[in-house]
């Protein structure tokens, strides 16, 4: 089953925490119940940073999900199957 969750950042909420939230939301758990934190698979720091001066898309796996970050702040968390 291919299910999908998007969110996109506002305000002053940072990427890294859309991701979390995205991620939590996905998974049907609150953010601090995630098993493995955010820094494991990617520096926050420069996700923050990444689009400030580039534009693009960027992928990486967190926690047997795929997500895909833009240059606008959305989020999208999907999976080829059900995501563990």
């Amino acid at each position: 089953m291919n299910r999908k969750s998007t969110r996109t950042r506002s305000g002053e909420r940072s990427v890294s925490a859309t991701v979390v939230s995205a991620v939590a939301d996905y998974k049907g758990v609150n953010e601090f119940a995630l098993d493995r934190t955010l820094y494991n698979v990617i520096d926050p720091d420069a996700l923050d940073n990444l689009f400030k001066q580039s534009r693009g898309v960027v992928r990486f796996d967190y926690l047997d999900c795929i997500v895909a970050v833009n240059q606008d702040g959305v989020v999208t968390v999907s999976s080829e199957g059900d995501c563990g």
